[in-house]
């Protein structure tokens, strides 16, 4: 295990898409980090505090996961490194929880990139005004998002033997899973009630009696809803980016149990793989 882990560390910092990644992550959090900066020095009534934008990065990390995911390790299978490492004695569950560390190594830097990249807004802003308990919480949630999307990636490269279409799967996957999220958002922020805008000639503009929404979730539905946004990683990274995480321990368990349950289904089924 320690020699896999060697020699795909060698290779991690060697590879051109690692570092591409990994300075697209510190330059687009920078910028944005930026441009909060111009808006809060333009716009004086706003007040602007460096966490209302320090995570907003966190959004994109699936993405550049499955991207890594898909082209770095689909070329294992390209160049016959897999095959050569199963033939010189390794195990399959060896070279899976590699390949897994792997990512999951290069998936927290790009997470890092984007929190270093954050920190050029703290000439304008300050620090954080956020208590550091819920700061360091924070960033064990990044931490084990990083690992659950890592899971989730690394399950589908290394269940796929061409890296092309590992990476459009894993990237279309984290694209349906941001479009479950937000759809689940939407509902959840649906009002209990609404109320009619009424103009008229002689009172002018009046607001109707409060009607039910026929769109709000309540009851055990909510309760669900509330649960998978927070079990879904992009559901998870939408909260982190926007400071709303009202169940941070129920977060931290979804994020080990995707972890724990789609590395053991990973594994056994790649035990089963055809490797050519």
């Amino acid at each position: 295990m320690y020699k896999l882990l060697s020699a795909d560390f060698r290779r991690l910092l060697k590879s051109r898409l690692f570092w591409i990644i990994l300075f697209t992550m510190l330059f687009l959090s920078t910028g944005n980090m930026l441009n909060v900066c111009r808006q809060a020095s333009i716009n004086k009534t706003l007040e602007f505090a460096l966490e209302d934008a320090y995570f907003m990065l966190i959004l994109a990390l699936g993405i550049f996961c499955a991207v890594f995911s898909g082209l770095f390790l689909g070329t294992e299978y390209s160049d016959g490194s897999i095959r050569n490492k199963l033939s010189v004695g390794h195990n399959r569950s060896s070279v899976y929880l590699a390949n897994l560390l792997l990512c999951f190594i290069a998936t927290l830097s790009f997470a890092l990139a984007a929190l270093v990249g954050g920190l050029a807004g703290i000439p304008t802003l300050g620090l954080w005004k956020l208590d550091i308990s819920v700061l360091l919480l924070y960033l064990c949630l990044i931490i084990l998002l990083s690992a659950a999307y890592s899971a989730i990636a690394a399950f589908i490269s290394m269940l796929c033997s061409n890296k092309a279409v590992a990476s459009v799967v894993s990237i279309l996957f984290v694209f349906f899973l941001f479009l479950v999220a937000s759809w689940l958002d939407s509902r959840l922020q649906e009002p209990e009630f609404t109320q009619d805008l009424i103009i008229t000639t002689e009172d002018g503009m009046q607001f109707g009696d409060p009607v039910a929404n026929p769109l709000y979730v309540s009851g055990s539905l909510r309760r669900l809803f509330q649960f998978l946004l927070l079990l879904l990683p992009t559901g998870q990274g939408q909260q982190i980016a926007y400071l709303n995480i009202s169940q941070p321990i129920t977060a931290l368990l979804c994020s080990t149990g995707i972890v724990v349950i789609v590395t053991v289904a990973g594994i056994l089924l790649f035990q089963k793989k055809d490797i050519r």
